[in-house]
């Protein structure tokens, strides 16, 4: 409980938080706040409390297949071991990038704790954007399940020349790390680019 009056801390731990929107502080500064429990927050003046979404990455520095491996790791993030510990808990992925116009074959793929669970065949002679939307959740120890959507455009418009949606059901430990990652597999340097790559948690 935060009386309200102007209160600064440097750190802060606790095993639930709950902020109603009836809560009235002045001022209230935090350098560090932990949460080891539940967070929630309330949903306007209704009775419902919404569990809030934190942002665990965010990668703008792009990257491109190299032309002298099969499949080139674009961008990855590692998923800290016992993150999926509450069932329907997760992770929110989000990336996006570019494709050459040529002739050469070109695939997108997307990993999950070492495995690959999606390829799609790019199109070819674009001037292409695609972007790729992953949700990750718990159903149980060590059981996850797993949407993924890649969606491919030509650039400087509306007209989508490929969407492909997936469902997985991947059974990576919960107690270890775990990598997500797109991959790319072309013929010539920078035939697909990554532009971004966010990756939110959903507590």
């Amino acid at each position: 409980s935060i009386p309200a009056a102007i209160v600064t801390l440097s750190s802060l731990t606790v095993s639930s938080l709950t902020v109603s929107n009836t809560a009235v502080i002045s001022s209230l500064t935090v350098s560090s706040l932990t949460v080891s429990g539940t967070a929630s927050l309330s949903m306007g003046t209704g009775s419902g409390t919404s569990r809030p979404v934190g942002i665990a990455s965010v990668n703008t520095t792009s990257v491109g297949n190299v032309s002298t491996v099969s499949t080139t790791d674009l961008m990855s993030y590692t998923i800290p071991a016992n993150s999926l510990s509450v069932t329907n808990q997760g992770v929110l992925i989000k990336g996006w990038g570019n494709t050459t116009s040529n002739a050469n074959a070109k695939t997108l793929g997307f990993c999950f704790g070492g495995t690959g669970f999606i390829g799609v065949a790019m199109t070819v002679g674009l001037t292409g954007r695609w972007t790729a939307e992953i949700s990750i959740l718990k159903v149980s120890l060590n059981n996850q399940n797993m949407r993924t959507e890649i969606r491919e455009t030509v650039a400087g418009t509306l007209t989508a020349t490929k969407s492909v949606q997936n469902n997985d059901t991947p059974a990576i430990t919960d107690t270890a790390p775990a990598i997500v990652k797109f991959t790319g597999a072309a013929t010539s340097d920078n035939d697909i680019v990554q532009m971004g790559m966010m990756v939110n948690f959903l507590n």
